[in-house]
């Protein structure tokens, strides 16, 4: 019997664009609040958080720049899981989590 691999992503995000930020200071003004260089502090911090304890990934290592790839919306996310060979993943948003 000959079985095959299959390759998983157990941590495949979108990054969501501006619209989630204004729909989250619309929608909840207590919570989400405009922070410096245009950032948006969830709770009065940063989030992700790009630096100090409990970072996140620092914004300089956040996305690739590699040329044909779309992590902005869910189906370039999954054309590059199919250009990848990734047979399932685990689809997250990145901010919206």
């Amino acid at each position: 019997m000959v079985r095959s691999l299959e390759f998983v992503d157990a941590d495949a995000h979108v990054i969501e664009g501006p619209t989630l930020g204004a729909e989250c200071r619309r929608r909840w003004t207590d919570a989400f609040t405009p922070g410096p260089g245009g950032s948006l502090l969830t709770e009065r911090r940063r989030y992700p958080e790009p630096e100090g304890p409990g970072a996140g990934c620092p914004p300089e290592h956040g996305t690739s720049t590699a040329a044909g790839i779309d992590f902005r919306t869910p189906e370039g996310v999954l054309a590059d899981a199919d250009r990848d060979g990734i047979d399932e993943l685990v689809f997250l948003p990145s901010y919206g989590i």
